[in-house]
């Protein structure tokens, strides 16, 4: 799994409002089955909320996605640890360089 991924999807989900997968794949450019998937890996680990759609033309297991504050504490350690690995890159690139 892609860190980066993990980040920009649990970023874009941390404003507040339900989310749903075509939503969030087409803000993302990531195809509809990759930000599916995605999510309901997250849902499954407890990261975010999950609702079923009430609509009178409802497809099939349609769900919107909003995260919660286990979520929001993992988003921030992953800002930070990716923090830390971009500095820790740069400390090395040049070192490799020379």
């Amino acid at each position: 799994m892609n860190r980066n991924r993990k980040v920009e999807i649990l970023d874009l989900l941390s404003d507040g409002r339900w989310w749903s997968a075509p939503e969030v794949a087409h803000q993302l450019g990531l195809t509809l089955t990759n930000a599916s998937e995605c999510l309901r890996r997250y849902w499954r680990g407890g990261l975010v909320s999950r609702r079923r759609v009430e609509t009178p033309y409802n497809p099939p297991r349609l769900f919107e996605y909003r995260i919660n504050k286990y979520g929001l504490r993992r988003l921030e350690f992953l800002k930070r640890v990716l923090a830390v690995q971009r500095d820790d890159d740069e400390r090395i690139r040049p070192r490799l360089r020379e």
